[in-house]
């Protein structure tokens, strides 16, 4: 799973520590696939790095955000920026090309998140119509990329 996919622009590699304290911050456990993937290629890209996501339409992916608090994509950081207009339990791991944001969505329980787009236009409006369901999984997200990336 993902072994088509393509890494790029990774950047300084991170440690568990660091993934650690940020899980400590949020109050959460990322998934395994999750720690694999940004312990593999830190806040980089992925190739290909697009899909379509029901009721909003093509979903262009940039930068997975960064684990290291210097970074201008740090999670941390980005999570405070769009606190505001989440809901409670869904956190950002990675930015696409129009301002929004692919979640970690733990309402249903700390196991195995969800995939859901934080759109920040409409959250802007209403916070619950904001998030959009891409998958049951980021491993499932991995999948999509591959069966469906153009």
């Amino acid at each position: 799973m993902g072994d088509q996919l393509e890494w790029r622009r990774c950047q300084k590699p991170t440690d568990i520590n660091s993934i650690r304290k940020v899980e400590s911050y949020f109050g959460i456990r990322f998934p395994e696939k999750f720690i694999e993937v940004t312990l593999k290629c830190h806040s980089g890209t992925v190739l290909p790095n697009a899909f379509y996501v029901e009721d909003r339409g093509d979903v262009v992916l940039n930068d997975f955000l960064s684990f290291d608090p210097e970074d201008d994509l740090y999670i941390i950081q980005t999570y405070k920026n769009i606190k505001d207009r989440l809901i409670e339990n869904i956190y950002p791991f990675v930015n696409d090309a129009s301002g929004d944001c692919l979640c970690f969505d733990y309402r249903e329980g700390d196991i195995e998140p969800k995939v859901v787009l934080w759109d920040h236009e409409e959250a802007f409006l209403d916070k619950e119509k904001g998030i959009f369901p891409v998958c049951d999984s980021f491993e499932e997200l991995l999948l999509l990329l591959e069966n469906e990336g153009y």
